[in-house]
């Protein structure tokens, strides 16, 4: 499990330092959506692989390390949309990133018990692919 995270950690320090240039040259929003499918695709790739029963650890490392060199420019591009998406909800600046703070937050501990919940009615691969 450390060798994993590893994996998945290394790549967000990388992406971390080029994913400003990048952002600017493509754009934010193609960068959100390319980083939402690229995190998708790694992560159903791993239950699938599995039940094709040729899922190796070196893969699992591998797509790790694909889903975090992805998400973290992503989740940068989502915030420096925040300014644009508060002008053309008319509200201010302060109120939506607030309001995008909570509900991220909110998601990600709402989503971890449902994913528990899940997990231990249908298994591991099918909550990975869901």
């Amino acid at each position: 499990a450390g060798l994993v995270a590893f994996c998945a950690t290394l790549p967000i320090v990388v992406a971390a330092l080029i994913g400003g240039p990048v952002i600017d040259r493509i754009g934010r929003r193609r960068v959100a959506i390319a980083s939402d499918a690229v995190c998708a695709s790694a992560i159903a790739a791993i239950p699938l692989l599995h039940f094709a029963g040729v899922l190796d650890f070196w893969m699992l490392c591998a797509l790790m390390a694909v889903n975090g060199f992805a998400h973290t420019p992503g989740n940068t591009a989502r915030y420096v949309l925040i300014p644009d998406l508060a002008a053309h909800a008319g509200t201010t600046l302060p109120r939506a990133a607030s309001l995008f703070d909570a509900v991220s937050r909110g998601a990600r501990m709402v989503g971890a018990a449902l994913a528990g919940v899940l997990i231990a009615f249908a298994g591991a691969e099918t909550a990975l692919l869901l």
